[in-house]
């Protein structure tokens, strides 16, 4: 989950790897889940209707957030001390709201560690 800014809805993308362990010069695949509310940000639980549950694995800061058309360039500041350089490259028009996504990880620095994104 993104947050573009302090009051917008958040970007929500599914990944099948963690994106705060992508190493510099790999790739990972997310599909769009449209835009959720900014309280998952700090939910976690159950979700309704027997969806599942929103567990938090892992949580940093957007340092920069460009867009050009189908592709983001974005830096995370990861709360474990990584930092990235990615570049999210849209399948789609963006803004998507449905769709899907390839996440290269341009570069790759800090001391690591674990836990930080949103996960459900």
């Amino acid at each position: 989950m993104l947050a573009r800014d302090a009051t917008s809805p958040l970007v929500t993308i599914r990944l099948n790897d963690r994106l705060d362990q992508l190493e510099k010069g790999l790739t990972v695949l997310g599909n769009f889940l449209g835009e959720h509310r900014r309280r998952y940000l700090t939910y976690e639980g159950p979700l309704t209707d027997g969806r599942g549950e929103v567990r938090q694995i892992a949580s940093g800061h957007l340092l920069d957030w460009v867009c050009d058309g189908d592709k983001w360039w974005i830096t995370v500041q990861w709360d474990n001390g990584l930092r990235q350089q990615l570049q999210v490259h849209i399948e789609g028009d963006p803004p998507p709201t449905d769709g899907t996504c390839q996440i290269y990880c341009v570069e790759s620095s800090g001391d690591g560690g674990s836990d930080s994104i949103r996960s459900r």
